[in-house]
């Protein structure tokens, strides 16, 4: 009676297991409902005849069986099993999922970057060519810029 048991995929963590036995017996008479441990086992139906059983994944396959507002999945017990979904999109290409780590570092590299186009093409002047300033020959009070004082500052 091995072929007459479903596993059930898409079920959430607070669904009981009388409410998946009450949700399934609308297919025929359960004679086992296993939920199993959360997060690790998928739950396990097992009707009495395989008609009955067969007409359960028939309508699971084609998402007409709904349990505390999801749409609930499945396939026989010891088919294939496929990977669990996962909510967050993998790829490949890790350069995707990044950490707090590396946007810190992200971030210190992009601070080092402008401060070397400040220092490395003249200074002042490499910024307000690069659109950095505030736009009025001004970087703020008291500072002052090539387009605010053209012959170059003094240095004090």
């Amino acid at each position: 009676m091995n072929s007459a048991a479903i596993e059930i995929t898409g079920i959430a963590e607070q669904s009981s297991r009388l409410s998946l036995k009450k949700a399934m017996e609308t297919f025929g008479e359960v004679v086992g409902c296993h939920i199993g441990n959360r997060g690790v086992d998928l739950p396990v139906v097992r009707f009495k005849t395989e008609a009955n059983a067969e007409a359960a994944l028939q309508a699971l396959r084609t998402g007409q069986v709904w349990l505390d507002g999801l749409v609930l999945g499945g396939q026989w017990k010891g088919a294939t099993r496929q990977q669990p979904q996962v909510s967050v999109p993998r790829s490949d290409d890790d350069s995707t999922l990044l950490t707090s780590r590396d946007l810190m570092e992200r971030r210190g590299r992009e601070k080092k970057s402008a401060a070397a186009i400040g220092e490395g093409t003249g200074g002042v002047e490499a910024v307000a060519e690069a659109g950095l300033g505030a736009g009025n020959g001004s970087d703020g009070p008291g500072v002052a810029t090539a387009a605010s004082d053209p012959g170059g500052f003094d240095a004090a």
